[in-house]
């Protein structure tokens, strides 16, 4: 009689303890998840505020721009200002998306090809042929992506498409087993050969922190090819 009552004191009290351990396992689960939400709120107004900054930095570039009467100041601000609108994009983008620290590089390459045609008057003027996989990537990746797209896409503006009469452009990227292949391609029979060295040095940077190698080649236009690790 005395075991029976004394296994089920036992019984009790260990019950007592795993509902005392699972109630602050919840408490603590509550805490966690009300940091998380406080953590994910403050990320979002991050990124909203640095694309207001961004967005305020640009305008002040393109005042600088409108008051210029040197058309290669007006270039260089230009291009100044693309690259801030390219990486506004980035922040704007996480703050819209549910993630803030991962991209859709198929949505944010998108959204920045059309900016960038948009900016350089060529919208709806160029025939796109453009393969992008829905592919995430985190911040720190998307930074040079942006800055390569953005170097590749106006070296071919300003170089062949603004000069064609039917400008044509190709870009692909695609996860191929463990390394990802970005191409962009004009279709111009024009070489380049007056491309800036300084276009290609930006590239070759974003390459390296990529851990990345390029490619150009000639056959069908100008075309570069970039691979890296994913």
């Amino acid at each position: 009689m005395y075991e029976f009552v004394f296994a089920q004191s036992a019984n009790q009290a260990a019950l007592r303890d795993i509902t005392n351990l699972y109630e602050k396992v919840e408490h603590r689960n509550e805490e966690l998840l009300s940091k998380n939400k406080e953590l994910t709120f403050l990320l979002g107004e991050v990124h909203h505020r640095v694309k207001n900054n961004l967005a305020f930095i640009s305008s002040l570039i393109e005042i600088e721009s409108t008051h210029s009467a040197l058309t290669e100041v007006k270039g260089t601000l230009g291009g100044i200002q693309s690259r801030i609108k390219s990486i506004a994009l980035i922040h704007e983008s996480m703050y819209k998306s549910d993630l803030y620290s991962e991209l859709s590089i198929k949505t944010y390459f998108s959204d920045l090809i059309s900016i960038l045609l948009d900016f350089y008057n060529l919208k709806g003027k160029v025939e796109l042929d453009i393969q992008i996989e829905d592919i995430l990537f985190k911040g720190e990746k998307i930074v040079p992506l942006s800055m390569l797209l953005h170097e590749l896409l106006t070296n071919a503006i300003k170089h062949t498409l603004a000069q064609e009469e039917r400008p044509r452009l190709s870009i692909s990227f695609a996860k191929q087993n463990s390394e990802i292949v970005f191409s962009l391609c004009d279709h111009s029979a024009n070489t380049m050969d007056i491309l800036p060295k300084k276009g290609f040095q930006l590239i070759d940077i974003f390459v390296s922190q990529l851990k990345g190698k390029k490619e150009t080649h000639l056959e069908n236009g100008f075309q570069t090819v970039i691979t890296f690790p994913y």
